[in-house]
């Protein structure tokens, strides 16, 4: 059984994009200090929740959406209106009326099917620059991306 995490990598990292909502959208944690206010997504998990009569399933995807900027900005009070008007509008879009143009159905904001979409606040080193973080907990119900064979 083989789960197509690229594909639903891509589709939010180009949501991500199309948005404006951050400067940049990358797949993976980058090496060096991010310059503009940056979001990276990572797949957290991919579980089958469901066998089809066909033998395709349905699965859970879940992403982590890592929003961050430089810390060493001034002021701090601007950072953080910054990094939260970013994970605001983020968090509406994915969980209002969007399509991420793929075999994604929908985010499982409640945690239906698993994980519940939800905010974790922080601060990552990254390059040797302290960031302010906000990770971003995605859970996608996708359609048929491994196909069970008999």
């Amino acid at each position: 059984m083989a789960f197509l995490v690229e594909t639903t990598l891509k589709a939010l990292q180009t949501h991500l994009a199309k948005t404006g909502f951050v400067r940049n959208a990358l797949i993976g944690e980058p090496k060096s200090p991010a310059d503009v206010l940056t979001a990276a997504v990572f797949m957290q998990s991919a579980t089958v929740t469901q066998v089809m009569f066909d033998g395709s399933t349905v699965e859970l995807h879940t992403v982590l959406t890592r929003v961050y900027d430089q810390m060493l900005d001034e002021p701090t009070e601007d950072l953080e209106i910054r990094v939260a008007h970013a994970v605001s509008q983020i968090s509406s879009n994915m969980l209002g009326d969007f399509d991420l143009n793929s075999t994604i159905r929908h985010v499982d904001a409640a945690g239906s099917q698993g994980t519940p979409f939800g905010i974790q606040w922080g601060y990552a080193e990254i390059g040797g620059v302290m960031h302010r973080i906000a990770d971003i907990t995605v859970p996608m119900v996708v359609d048929g991306s491994a196909k069970l064979v008999a």
